[in-house]
């Protein structure tokens, strides 16, 4: 069976997809998958290895710039497709938006698959089932309904880490640190606000934690280094804009413990084995964070915050104020990260 599956982007989106498609692997194992990626995105893929051929494009050029030059780049893309293959049997578009399946319409393929919001086997995902979930109910044509996603997640990051680069100075000889992740929460499109945990929150944590004498290191892309005058005073490790992807995931691996919300550090640290602290408001901490996972302690504001989570897959409820977010307060996610760090490696997932 020969399947194409487009799935360009974000950081998060392509970690849950992938861990969909490493089951999907063990159920047929005969399938041979061809992947289509974003170019920023593909190294991480490649990583992966779950895919037999990934084709990288650039995404920005369809999603940004003039109409007609967007038109053509995906003419272009398009045309790039058709050639990967004379026909495949399957051909699976991880979106609702028809526009992504413009991607596909030169394809030659028996069957077609894609979030549809009108259908009702594969509706657009369910905001708050977690979408590892989503992306197996898409592929499966029986619709399968059990899969221990943390174990898929976990393998994924076994899978990842069997290789890992030199490109790191260890942390071994600090036996415990935390790794923060305070920017994230963006993509070509837009930049997410709302999902973040207040910055100020962050330095707040980073002193009482300095305090408790626990080496701290920033994590973060190059376009996170806005966050990194907050901690100018304080005695941290800054690497934010020093890793790839690939050595992000190798970073958060190191840690004892990863502080983040909803953003791509989050879904990369939750294929490693660190303890993690995730903190989350609009988006619904089940559609991110596998049921199960070790180490894990997740804060959200439950009905404390009547709004919350507001996401509905598109957009965020009229906000001024992320209310949801400033519910997870600083002396609560000190205790949690203290607690993870005194925790034997059996520890058992927590929700507050």
């Amino acid at each position: 069976m020969r399947i194409l599956f487009i799935k360009l982007g974000a950081i998060g989106d392509v970690t849950q997809a992938a861990a969909a498609v490493l089951h999907f692997r063990a159920r047929h194992p005969g399938a041979e998958i061809t992947w289509v990626v974003g170019k920023a995105i593909a190294p991480l893929l490649n990583r992966f290895g779950v895919a037999d051929h990934v084709h990288a494009l650039d995404e920005s050029e369809i999603l940004s710039g003039s109409l007609p030059s967007r038109l053509r780049a995906l003419a272009r893309h398009a045309l790039a497709l058709r050639g990967l293959s004379p026909r495949f049997d399957l051909v699976v578009t991880a979106y609702g938006d028809w526009r992504y399946r413009l991607l596909t319409g030169l394809v030659r393929a028996s069957r077609f698959r894609h979030y549809d919001r009108r259908a009702i086997r594969r509706p657009s995902p369910l905001q708050h089932r977690n979408r590892v979930f989503e992306y197996i109910r898409l592929l499966e044509d029986e619709g399968e309904r059990h899969a221990d996603i943390s174990a898929l997640m976990q393998a994924l990051g076994e899978r990842f880490l069997a290789h890992r680069s030199a490109d790191l100075p260890p942390m071994a000889t600090v036996p415990k640190h935390v790794v923060l992740a305070p920017g994230g929460a963006r993509n070509l499109l837009r930049s997410d606000a709302l999902r973040r945990w207040p910055l100020h929150h962050y330095v707040k944590l980073a002193e009482a934690l300095v305090e408790a004498g626990v080496p701290i290191t920033l994590a973060g892309g190059p376009a996170d280094d806005w966050v990194c005058p907050a901690f100018a005073h304080l005695p941290v490790r800054n690497l934010v804009g020093q890793t790839d992807l690939t050595g992000m995931v190798e970073l958060l691996s190191q840690a004892t413990v990863v502080v983040t919300h909803d953003s791509g550090p989050l879904h990369l640290a939750t294929i490693t084995r660190a303890g993690l602290v995730a903190l989350f408001g609009p988006t619904p901490a089940n559609a991110c964070i596998p049921l199960g996972r070790p180490k894990t302690i997740v804060h959200e504001p439950g009905n404390r915050v009547c709004c919350s989570p507001c996401y509905d897959g598109r957009d965020y409820a009229d906000c001024q104020q992320a209310l949801c977010m400033e519910a997870s307060t600083v002396e609560a996610v000190t205790q949690s990260v203290l607690a993870l760090l005194s925790t034997p490696a059996a520890a058992a997932t927590e929700a507050s």
